[in-house]
């Protein structure tokens, strides 16, 4: 005896199935997207930091000169330790914005296995539904 019900039910759940799919890889190319946008706000929060800190070290060494001094000693020490903390400013920067960029990326990645799963299933089930309507 032929389960009509339980074939077209199947067919039916493929159907579901692909369409959950469809959201999941949609959901998968806004995460990438998103990681784009995270590289991108990285590099101009990195413009903004380097401007920052040309200034700083433009005022630092106008300081200096207008002290009379020649950029030894204290001055030399001074712009040593700016140049230091910049260089951690920028590598605090970089690591952040890799660290976003690998999430969003990490996020597509489960949205797309997600994706290829329901799209297994909904072949399962169509092909589950097609041959319990001719009774295999």
């Amino acid at each position: 005896m032929v389960d009509y019900g339980g074939a077209v039910s199947d067919i039916f759940s493929a159907f579901g199935d692909f369409a959950e799919a469809a959201g999941y890889s949609k959901a998968a190319g806004l995460a990438k997207q998103n990681a784009g946008y995270e590289r991108l706000s990285g590099q101009v929060q990195l413009a903004a930091t380097n401007r920052q800190i040309y200034q700083t070290e433009g005022a630092q060494t106008a300081a200096t000169a207008a002290g009379g001094l020649t950029g030894g000693g204290s001055a030399a020490l001074l712009m040593r330790s700016s140049q230091q903390q910049a260089g951690l400013q920028r590598g605090l920067l970089e690591l952040q914005t890799n660290i976003n960029v690998n999430a969003s990326l990490q996020q597509a990645a489960a949205d797309q296995a997600q994706a290829d799963a329901k799209t297994i299933g909904g072949i399962g089930s169509l092909v589950g539904g097609a041959l319990g309507l001719f009774g295999i």
